[in-house]
Order: structure tokens, then C-alpha cells, then sequence
């Protein structure tokens, strides 16, 4: 039994081992396969075997998770952007009705400050003819 402890231990520490290898970016797999397998037991390499199916497994399964996750998110800010859409066209629309109205109170005051000028114009020539 105490030499199960160990192995536990042991077996607990190459996890941690192999997860930290893994992730390296200059992880080589031919080179950690052969080191693995070249002084190992038939017995120990099933239970690494194992040991490997099992995280497989499990990051399968996390990376499942996170893509489900993801996605739930991901149509929520598309659905946000859709809606930003429709609003910021909405205020484009506002924009070009605000500038035309801008445009014809402005001809309008041109016209009509014209006309007043025309008035005072004929008021005083009126004025001079009396």
C-alpha cells in the first residue's frame, strides 16, 4: 500500500508535467514519445495511455462547453449589432431630413429677405415720387 502512495504521488506529478509540456510552444511529440516509452513497462504505458484518453476526454468536453458558450454570447452581440445597425441608419435618415430642412429655411429666408428688400425698395420710391 505505501508503495501505491508513491505511485499516486508519482503518477500525480508526471500530470502535472505532462499538462505543463503540452502547452510549451516548443513542445516536441516524437521526442517526448520516445523519451516516455524507452524505459517504461507495458503496464505503465496503458495507464498513461489511459491517463491521456482521459484528458482528451475532458478537454473535449470543455472546449464543447466554451464553444456552446461562446456561440450563446456571440448571437447576442450579433444580435446587438443588428439592432446598432437599424439605429444608427435610423439616424442617418434624421440627419439628411434635418439637412434638406436646413437647406429650404434657408432659401426660404433668402426669398424672403429679398422680397422685404424689394418692399422697402418700392416704399421708398414711392415715397420719392409724392
Amino acid at each position: 500500500r505505501a508503495a501505491m502512495g508513491v505511485a499516486t504521488t508519482v503518477a500525480d506529478d508526471e500530470r502535472a508535467l505532462l499538462k505543463g509540456d503540452f502547452s510549451k510552444s516548443e513542445f516536441d511529440a516524437r521526442r517526448w514519445a520516445e523519451a516516455r516509452f524507452e524505459q517504461r513497462s507495458h503496464q505503465v504505458l496503458k495507464e498513461e495511455r489511459h491517463e491521456l484518453l482521459k484528458q482528451k476526454k475532458a478537454t473535449s468536453e470543455l472546449l464543447k462547453r466554451n464553444v456552446a458558450n461562446n456561440y450563446n454570447i456571440f448571437v447576442g452581440t450579433s444580435r446587438e449589432l443588428s439592432n446598432l445597425e437599424i439605429d444608427m441608419s435610423t439616424v442617418r435618415h434624421l440627419l439628411h431630413d434635418v439637412h434638406g430642412t436646413m437647406k429650404a429655411l434657408e432659401a426660404s429666408r433668402l426669398d424672403f429677405g429679398s422680397a422685404f428688400a424689394l418692399d422697402a425698395v418700392t416704399a421708398e420710391a414711392e415715397k420719392a415720387e409724392l
